[in-house]
């Protein structure tokens, strides 16, 4: 039995002028060229003795993926594929700073910053995780615009701010106080049909 890429010679070959490119990008200070390689969970946990697949050039036996791993020190993100139709459907970010889609779209949803009572708009504040990276994912749903004010109130004291279900920033003290803050209500109703007077 073989050991995967090295019974391809042309994938090998590419394998191997990709190591080369990335290496050189890292040396020029260039992000590096991205490999994929799906897995399946169990695979992944070490239950299933399943191989890994590099798209394109076929399977990879788990060991052969283990060394690739622990040699290479690759990073590793998240792709979440349609088990029905084999479609790529989300792609991680695995950065700290947020994509210009991520920072746009988070404005748009917030407008102003996320702190109780402030009226800066979202492209004059910061966005924050809510839970600290690398916990908590590069995601707009784990970014909140925060003006300097509340940003510092948030990362110098134990002022902590949550995102509820509904999308919600909710800020609690470490009295018990809480002040909730709503993204934007693109809907343009009168304030009493907001807080469900009528």
């Amino acid at each position: 039995m073989g050991s995967g890429l090295s019974d391809r010679p042309d994938c090998s070959t590419r394998w191997n002028q990709r190591r080369a490119r990335a290496r050189e990008r890292a040396a020029l200070g260039g992000r590096p060229i991205e490999i994929g390689v799906v897995i399946g969970l169990g695979t992944a946990l070490g239950r299933d003795p399943l191989p890994a697949e590099v798209p394109g050039c076929g399977l990879v036996p788990r060991e052969a993926l283990a060394r690739m791993i622990a040699i290479e020190a690759a990073k590793l993100r998240l792709l979440v594929v349609d088990e029905t139709t084999g479609r790529l459907v989300h792609r991680a970010a695995d950065s700290y700073r947020p994509t210009p889609d991520q920072i746009a779209q988070v404005r748009a949803t917030w407008i102003t910053s996320a702190g109780p009572g402030s009226q800066v708009f979202a492209d004059r504040c910061d966005l924050d995780h809510v839970t600290p990276h690398p916990v908590g994912p590069t995601s707009v749903d784990n970014l909140l615009p925060e003006d300097r004010t509340w940003h510092v109130a948030k990362t110098k004291t134990s002022l902590t701010v949550t995102i509820d279900d509904d999308g919600s920033a909710r800020w609690n003290t470490p009295l018990g106080q809480t002040r909730t803050v709503t993204p934007y209500d693109y809907l343009m109703r009168e304030q009493g049909e907001i807080n469900g007077e009528t």
